[in-house]
């Protein structure tokens, strides 16, 4: 059984930073403000989480050496770039393997032996990642946050969540989210 101990660093590029800390001092800004609006601060919350996710999936792969000749390698890093471009219209990891030309059970078995988990669950571990986002950082409704992420109904994603979660999607909103004052 492989083990693979994820870094707690995230490299990010010095343009990263700089919009980081630009968003940093919105919040600031935004804290400070007598009629500040949560939403507001809510929104570059998710920004902020959403730039360092995306930099961290890169992070992730940072001992895999992508310009060797390992060919399963080089799969990995195209299966990861397709998932980060296209996590939220599609679900399934035929659609990945396809455009990748292997079969899908030749990319689970990469996914498997390089990350430690199935192609599938990479995937909805993202899925996961943004929905929890959603969740926590908008007020978009179940059905709403559903349908951004392409589930065919509020009740299919409410089951994925449930199932990942232990929660419902309403129930993990209500535990996580900082309740309003006013």
């Amino acid at each position: 059984l492989k083990t693979q101990r994820l870094s707690p660093l995230i490299r990010i590029e010095k343009e990263l930073f700089s919009e980081l800390l630009l968003f940093l001092e919105n919040i600031r800004k935004e804290i400070r403000d007598k009629n500040r609006d949560e939403n507001i601060i809510r929104a570059f919350v998710y920004l902020i989480l959403s730039k360092l996710d995306k930099a961290q999936n890169m992070s992730d792969t940072s001992h895999l050496d992508f310009n060797s000749e390992n060919q399963g390698n080089r799969h990995l890093q195209g299966f990861i770039k397709l998932v980060e471009k296209n996590y939220l219209e599609v679900h399934e990891v035929q659609f990945y393997a396809d455009r990748l030309f292997i079969s899908a059970n030749y990319l689970n078995k990469i996914v498997r032996d390089l990350l430690g988990t199935t192609s599938k669950k990479y995937i909805a571990q993202k899925i996961m990642q943004e929905a929890k986002n959603l969740l926590n950082f908008t007020d978009l409704s179940i059905a709403e946050i559903s349908n951004q992420l392409n589930f065919e109904t509020p009740s299919y994603f409410t089951r994925f969540f449930k199932k990942s979660e232990g929660l419902k999607p309403k129930e993990f909103r209500l535990a996580n989210r900082p309740s309003k004052s006013t």
